[in-house]
């Protein structure tokens, strides 16, 4: 029996014919993406392979896909409803396609048509879920947290997109707080293929430069577009950095991995900067408010001691006024007493001198015949006692006026003394009670002059006169 043999384009055309009949509709097919280009004519092409079942194995099957432009846009505006973004290297689908088999080159290609981007988020979250749990057994989440901030962070690491809008916000900001930032900025891809290896050479190339503390910032984006942040590589680069990570990151809904993994995580660059400027202004303030509360403080105490000080300027003066004017009673009663004692003593030393010449004249006549020569002898006695006593009177009335003049307030004036008041009436009895323009009223012995300070020294000169 003789054997069946086909030509190359029967056989082609018999395998065609099979797999139409096979699917003969669009059927759809799970895998990953790998090795996905596009053309200059917005065509996409990759390979759809069964992920090995452990890393580093080859794939157990490939099949190559191709996307053409006419369906690019159907397919794009189902990924991007769905937040998953652009397809990437990596990235599990599942996608609609049509089996076709080309002759002239002689290989099986699935001309892709749709994609259910559900697929591709469960996959992500799963994915997502996993290293997740992985990570948080490990404790990486609580590493970069533990780590301290400087208390004044002007030394910044900046990782992202440079010239990108995330970028200009950040520096925007750092610009507008006028402060004396140093940013050391590292450029880094933050969505694609290369995303992942740059981001983490970013991280470590400004942590070489011995900031304090650094900043991962991106702008807004799908999940897709976002998935770099929740790579294993990133995330533990940014937990075991050794240097305080704050990310700000555009975010639809949840936190990435990064964000759980940083020290500080704000919403977007813009916050992220706020966040970091804070910091920095935190001691500032803290020195400002201290500084206030000093002053405060020093305001009252100044105008308690200064209240303190005029209440007992006051006192003062009115105890010495009213030592003044008690002195004055105390020198009138003294004059007024010397006065009459000195009137009651001559008038005493009189009625003696009388009593005595009537006792005499008494005696005389009664004791005349008894002897002429005692006679005479009181007679001399009576003449030498009267001018001697009066002599002690007016010798004791000449004291008591001497005192009363020393005591008088108008005689020591009279030696050139006086006594300065204030227009207020208080007493001044230091030049630190007085300033330029006090107006002064002093009293001397025939009357009052009034004057005005001019040309007060700033402190006394030693000897001075008060």
């Amino acid at each position: 029996m003789d054997e069946t043999t086909y030509g190359v384009a029967e056989l082609a055309d018999l395998i065609g014919n099979q797999l139409a009949r096979v699917f003969p509709e669009d059927v759809w097919v799970t895998g990953e993406i790998s090795g996905l280009s596009r053309s200059g004519r917005g065509h996409v092409y990759f390979d759809l392979v069964e992920p090995p079942p452990e890393p580093g194995l080859p794939a157990p099957a490939r099949l190559a896909v191709v996307l053409w432009n006419s369906n690019r846009e159907i397919v794009n505006r189902q990924l991007t409803r769905a937040g998953v973004g652009r397809m990437v290297d990596g990235m599990q689908v599942r996608l609609r396609a049509v089996v076709d088999f080309y002759p002239q080159q002689g290989r099986l290609q699935l001309r892709m048509t749709g994609v259910d981007p559900t697929h591709t988020l469960s996959q992500l979250a799963l994915e997502r879920e996993q290293l997740h749990k992985k990570l948080a057994l490990e404790g990486v989440f609580d590493r970069n947290p533990a780590t301290l901030v400087p208390p004044v962070p002007y030394r910044i690491g900046l990782v992202t997109s440079l010239g990108s809008a995330a970028h200009a916000d950040f520096m925007s900001e750092i610009h507008a707080s006028a402060m004396s930032w140093q940013v050391f900025e590292a450029d880094a891809r933050v969505q694609g293929d290369d995303a992942e290896p740059t981001i983490v050479a970013a991280l470590q190339a400004v942590a070489a430069r011995r900031v304090d503390l650094v900043c991962l910032v991106r702008g807004g984006g799908s999940r897709g577009d976002l998935a770099v942040f929740d790579s294993e590589s990133v995330v533990r680069t940014v937990a075991d950095l050794g240097l305080p990570v704050f990310t700000g990151i555009g975010h639809e809904i949840d936190a990435s991995l990064a964000d759980e993994a940083a020290h500080t995580a704000t919403k977007t660059p813009t916050a992220c900067a706020q966040t970091v400027i804070g910091l920095a202004r935190r001691p500032h303030e803290a020195g400002v408010a201290m500084w206030h509360g000093i002053t405060r403080a020093a305001d009252r105490i100044l105008g308690e001691a200064t209240a303190d000080l005029h209440g007992r300027a006051h006192r003062g003066a009115r105890a010495t006024d009213a030592a003044l004017a008690l002195q004055g009673q105390r020198l009138a009663s003294a004059r007024a007493a010397i006065g009459r004692e000195a009137k009651r003593a001559a008038r005493e030393a009189h009625g003696r001198v009388g009593v005595a010449a009537a006792r005499v004249g008494e005696l005389s006549v009664r004791r005349l015949d008894r002897s002429s020569d005692r006679l005479a002898d009181l007679g001399h006695r009576l003449g030498r006692e009267a001018p001697r006593r009066l002599d002690h009177a007016d010798q004791l009335l000449s004291a008591y006026q001497s005192q009363i003049r020393l005591l008088d307030p108008v005689n020591t004036m009279a030696r050139g003394w006086s006594i300065t008041r204030a227009a207020d009436g208080t007493t001044v009895r230091s030049v630190g009670d007085v300033a330029d323009g006090t107006e002064l009223v002093t009293q001397v012995a025939d009357g009052r002059i009034s004057s005005r300070v001019h040309g007060m020294p700033t402190s006394p000169s030693p000897g001075d006169d008060s």
